[in-house]
């Protein structure tokens, strides 16, 4: 084989068509148990063949389908006729339905060779469908490496013939009585292809191509197994499905622990500490050493200190995707989710909004359109995050002792209802339709491979550091300006009282009266514009704004600075986190002593302290939330997510203090009062402060 030839690599959904391209080019293409994943061809040169991933379709003429970029591609590929051999992937246990598109390959006389994909021992089946078609047929398993070798032999050893004529054996006699004035040559495949692409002769082919595969000795297409029953339509199914999202969330928040400290000590050292040496030795001007310091050096940092959590959970993610679990996921959820125009696949998302809304909002790239993607997108900011749950374990440990547990499910309970709330406003807005069809291929249950699992992980933190980093640091870097400045433009070292966002935050920390904030506690004020940033960064906020005299440059010496003794302390976390991991005593999360002193004294009123956690759980998701709905679904959207949420976030939280406040008064009239409390507050904010 001394001609370069140009394989196209075709098949239905699911049958592991790109996992074998995969295997062939040593590429990290996309993959899932759903249509609609590769909706462009992908194309490698790879010893002396070219190698193009089309698109998976379940037939060659799907009207209702042809307005789909995964549909228009594949049929445009087809009639360019620049394919020398076309390669049809096929699974053994769903044979007999995949067999159509084999039909309609061989109607228009295309070159092509079956690659039966075993994904279990099953019996081979390759000479079967050799001798019903004629044409070279490989049994293979696409998850192993050996498949590559296997195909390509196949290939040489069956080189693809320049001309081949059209399989017109299950062709109704009435509908073959067309093609008599073409015997052969082009002509009669023009006659062919004009003859299976007409719709007046659409449902005539249709069954005489499933009544032709019908008649032949294949395989039975076997009914649900058991462990499908157990998974799909048992009433344990719900059971297992929580206690799979919880080992991957648990999973992911064990690494996270594990890695994350370490890191962020690493990148600390270098991004914060070794920047402040460096300007320092440099003889910077201040202003300059803390906009890189602590702009582009904590922005890097936080960077950083997000990436554990997000591949963890996209390796659980992937690793439930390799194994064809996900596919189950899907059947089981789409009754519920259907209502508002999601397939059932969305809730792997929205579950997984519950460890990290970044990673959660990078999962939902496999849905099947844009409009899904922007209703489920829209959701999930409100599923309370892992760095959320930490801000109400201190409120609720120092503030409601007995009732911690209770407080947290009633705030978890809400962001869903609100969540559910937004994608039936938003799915109404788009016009999606409330009830929509599942077409799914389940296939076996299947070990994945790690190395697959590792490398599709790694390529969606690629793609978040590319897409999400620069928005990050530059947040930081302004952030860093109004934080650590004053209103004369000088740097503050000691007290943070007089910069930029004390002087914020002081007039706008009225228009939180409505949900219980006293104008003196403007630093729980502040803490929501550094929330902007991450919330973990909201405790840590309130800690050095009730210190007073806390400044974070106290922590940075030059002279001190030692890279390698800051490396060291950073392996040695590692160990103490792996040690800690595996160990039965557990430690109790660290609370400042500061926060222990001040926040009871500052949160007096427990209703306005539930408002306040209430608020931080549905206002504004952090930067980095932002930054990637943005780069998904659009600025537009992104940007009308913050202000739904912040809507949603003030409205109720002010409602229920309100109520609280005046159970007597009716809600119009308490809506009322809020909306006047806000007007006053913006009219005359330094009266309100008085």
């Amino acid at each position: 084989m001394t001609k370069q030839l140009n394989v196209a690599i075709i098949g239905n959904p699911n049958t592991g068509k790109t996992t074998l391209y995969n295997t062939l080019c040593n590429q990290q293409c996309k993959t899932a148990n759903w249509s609609g994943v590769t909706v462009s061809r992908h194309t490698t040169s790879h010893q002396k063949i070219t190698w193009t991933d089309l698109p998976g379709c379940y037939s060659l003429h799907n009207h209702h389908n042809k307005n789909q970029p995964d549909y228009r591609d594949t049929q445009r590929e087809i009639e360019s006729n620049n394919i020398d051999l076309y390669v049809q992937v096929v699974t053994s246990h769903q044979l007999p339905r995949q067999l159509y598109l084999t039909l309609q390959l061989l109607e228009l006389g295309k070159p092509l060779l079956i690659a039966i994909n075993h994904f279990s021992a099953t019996h081979p089946v390759s000479d079967t469908l050799s001798s019903i078609f004629d044409i070279p047929c490989v049994d293979l398993n696409a998850l192993k490496d050996e498949s590559a070798q296997q195909l390509r032999q196949a290939i040489e050893q069956h080189p693809p013939q320049k001309s081949r004529r059209p399989f017109l054996k299950h062709i109704p006699s009435d509908l073959k009585n067309q093609l008599a004035d073409h015997p052969n040559g082009q002509n009669q495949l023009s006659a062919v292809h004009t003859l299976v692409t007409s719709t007046r002769h659409e449902i005539p082919m249709a069954e005489a191509r499933y009544q032709f595969i019908n008649q032949q000795p294949l395989p039975k297409v076997n009914a649900l197994s058991k462990l499908d029953r157990w998974l799909v339509a048992h009433p344990l199914s719900w059971a297992v499905f929580i206690v799979a999202i919880f080992m991957v969330f648990h999973s992911a928040t064990l690494f996270n622990r594990v890695i994350e400290p370490p890191l962020t000590l690493a990148a600390e050292s270098i991004f914060i500490h070794g920047l402040f040496y460096l300007f320092s030795r440099l003889d910077m001007p201040s202003v300059v050493t803390t906009i890189a310091v602590y702009g582009f050096g904590q922005g890097v940092t936080t960077i950083v200190s997000l990436l554990p959590i997000i591949f963890g959970m996209f390796c659980g993610l992937f690793y439930l995707e390799e194994s064809g679990y996900l596919a189950r996921v899907s059947v089981l959820m789409d009754r519920q989710l259907k209502q508002l125009g999601l397939p059932g696949s969305a809730s792997i998302s929205l579950f997984l909004g519950f460890g990290c809304n970044v990673g959660a909002v990078l999962s939902t790239r496999h849905m099947k359109s844009q409009q899904q993607r922007i209703v489920a997108i829209s959701m999930i900011p409100f599923m309370s995050c892992s760095a959320r749950l930490s801000i109400f374990a201190v409120f609720s440990t120092l503030l409601f002792p007995s009732y911690s547990s209770l407080i947290i499910t009633t705030l978890y309970a809400t962001g869903i209802a609100v969540a559910f709330l937004t994608a039936y406003l938003v799915s109404r807005s788009l016009k999606l339709p409330s009830r929509t069809s599942l077409a799914i291929d389940l296939v076996p249950m299947r070990q994945p491979k790690i190395r697959i699992v590792l490398i599709k992980s790694l390529k969606k933190i690629r793609a978040f550091i590319r897409d999400a980093g620069g928005l990050i640091v530059l947040f930081c870097i302004g952030l860093s300006i109004v934080n650590n400045i004053d209103i004369h433009g000088q740097v503050i070292h000691s007290a943070q009282q007089t910069s930029i966002l004390a002087f914020i935050s002081k007039p706008i920390a009225s228009l939180f009266i409505p949900i219980g904030l006293s104008p003196d506690n403007w630093p729980a004020t502040a803490a929501l514009f550094t929330g902007l940033l991450a919330k973990e960064v909201v405790i840590g906020t309130l800690t050095s704004l009730y210190a007073q005299s806390y400044s974070m440059h106290t922590d940075l010496a030059a002279e001190s600075f030692s890279f390698f003794g800051q490396l060291g302390d950073a392996l040695h976390a590692l160990s103490d986190n792996l040690v800690q991991l595996f160990s039965y005593n557990q430690t109790a999360p660290f609370i400042e002593p500061i926060i222990q002193q001040h926040l009871p004294a500052h949160f007096t009123d427990p209703v306005a302290t539930f408002c306040y956690m209430l608020f931080i759980l549905l206002y504004f998701p952090c930067i980095s939330t932002f930054s990637v709905i943005s780069s998904e679904i659009g600025k537009r959207w992104a940007y009308l997510s913050v202000a739904w949420s912040l809507l949603v976030a003030y409205v109720l939280s002010a409602t229920i203090y309100q109520s609280y406040q005046h159970p007597d008064i009716p809600l119009a009239i308490g809506l009322l009062w809020i909306a006047y409390q806000i007007s006053q507050s913006i009219l005359y904010p330094h009266a309100l402060l008085d």
